[in-house]
């Protein structure tokens, strides 16, 4: 995994993640203490508990991993798209608009990565102007920057 980059209230957000992923794993295995697995028989309850451990040590893994290998970026005033903005962008013709943030990891928030055609495009544009971008199947796009906040 790259380096990546976070808001403080991401990296507040996602450390608070993985101190309930934390807890849920360790709630987990002691659930799953009292399980016995039949030599002779399928434990469908124990194999449905180890499902789920490993699912929260998946995300949990994830979770340290953005932790480790991110980048704070400081919340402010943007008058260009660049790293960091919080921006308002419509596509084509369609009539809402949606909230992303420009190459910065901030749950509840969508994400455009710096590796994706798109942020090559917005970066440096200002509000109002309309980008046109192709996806990596060769699909033509056109993008609106209605505002940054």
């Amino acid at each position: 995994m790259g380096k990546s980059f976070l808001t403080k209230e991401g990296k507040r957000k996602y450390e608070q993640e993985r101190t309930e992923l934390l807890q849920a794993c360790r709630q987990q295995g002691q659930s799953m203490s009292g399980l016995k697995f039949k030599k002779d028989s399928c434990n469908v309850e124990l194999i449905n508990q180890q499902d789920e451990l490993s699912r929260l040590r998946s995300r949990l893994k994830e979770v340290e991993q953005i932790l480790e290998n991110s980048e704070i970026i400081e919340d402010r005033k943007f008058d260009r798209v660049e790293i960091g903005a919080k921006v308002i962008l419509k596509f084509g013709d369609e009539s809402n608009a949606e909230t992303y943030r420009i190459g910065v990891k901030d749950p509840g928030i969508y994400t455009i990565s710096t590796e994706a055609p798109l942020y090559r495009e917005l970066i440096g544009k200002k509000p109002g102007e309309i980008v046109e971008y192709s996806n990596d199947n060769g699909d033509e796009y056109s993008v609106e920057i209605k505002d940054i906040i």
